[in-house]
């Protein structure tokens, strides 16, 4: 006689079910975190091929740039040109590298004037100027305010200054104490490239200006409060009237580019002309930029096409 298998008890039928129901939920889980993180790659993927098409655009925009320059094609007032593709927009801003301050050609009080218009006080703007100074110099002796390697030995900071020329306006971090918030100010103020110690005022931009009128301020032994109508100087004039000739022309040249999208990416370059119109101009600096405090990103659809 064949025996009969006994009833499942309740609580073992129960513990089944459970157990089905928990690993549905287990699957599920599973399967919506596969989802997600497919999703999530999938984006990361759009995003850098909309991050190289903006850095693409950017970089062609230096060239573009530089063109329209060459060609008359700036807006006299503003030294700007912008055109659109079928990617997306690129904004140009050319400027003549001589309106900035040279790290290696600026004196002490110029470049503390620069210090106090970027946002510094007087005190921390001639310690930046004087550091500014014994960095670039040849020899050993600490400026008053300054700094030289015993300085940044006890600073605890693992570089020398460099005793000689600034080979890169990002050196200016290396300065002990120096302040981000001012030094991000002064960087589009300031290059490496045209070694002169004066500055064409008339391009300058308004932190220029103001540094140029207070360093007059300095060299008439004039406090502010009696100097104010030195407060600035003239606007810039026609930027059409800034080079007569392409032979040794060097323009800072900065590009924002927008996709359609709107991945956006900054290049910033300075680039030196050729003796001949039609030849090649020379890239002798080419870096990442940033986009300013506050500053407003156009939209790509206002901006005529590019020829």
């Amino acid at each position: 006689m064949a025996s009969r298998r006994p009833a499942d008890r309740p609580g073992e039928r129960g513990a089944a079910l459970v157990l089905v129901l928990w690993g549905t939920v287990v699957m599920s889980i599973v399967a919506a975190a596969a989802t997600r993180e497919s999703a999530l790659s999938a984006a990361t993927v759009n995003a850098g091929a909309e991050l190289t098409q903006a850095r693409s655009l950017a970089d062609g925009g230096v060239r573009a740039g530089w063109t329209a320059f060459s060609n008359g094609e700036l807006d006299p007032d503003t030294g700007q040109w912008s055109c659109r593709t079928d990617e997306g927009a690129m904004f140009v801003t050319v400027s003549p590298e001589r309106a900035k301050a040279d790290l290696n050609g600026a004196s002490e009080q110029m470049l503390s004037a620069l210090f106090r218009a970027a946002g510094a006080d007087v005190g921390d703007a001639r310690r930046f100027a004087a550091m500014t100074v014994d960095y670039r110099d040849d020899d050993e002796e600490t400026r008053p305010d300054g700094a030289e390697a015993g300085d940044y030995a006890t600073a605890g900071l693992a570089w020398r200054p460099r005793n000689e020329s600034f080979e890169t306006i990002e050196e200016l971090a290396y300065l002990p104490g120096m302040d981000d918030a001012v030094y991000q100010a002064i960087l589009p103020n300031v290059t490496v490239h045209t070694r002169a110690s004066d500055i064409e005022a008339q391009f300058a931009n308004p932190m220029m200006r103001a540094a140029l009128a207070d360093y007059e301020r300095q060299l008439a032994g004039a406090s502010m409060e009696e100097e104010d109508a030195l407060a600035s100087l003239p606007p810039p004039e026609a930027a059409a009237d800034a080079v007569t000739s392409f032979e040794g022309t060097m323009m800072s040249v900065r590009v924002v580019a927008v996709t359609n999208n709107g991945a956006v990416f900054v290049r910033e370059a300075v680039v030196e002309g050729p003796s001949q119109p039609a030849g090649t101009p020379l890239l002798v600096r080419f870096v990442q930029g940033r986009l300013g405090e506050g500053e407003i990103i156009p939209a790509p659809q206002n901006v005529q096409d590019c020829r």
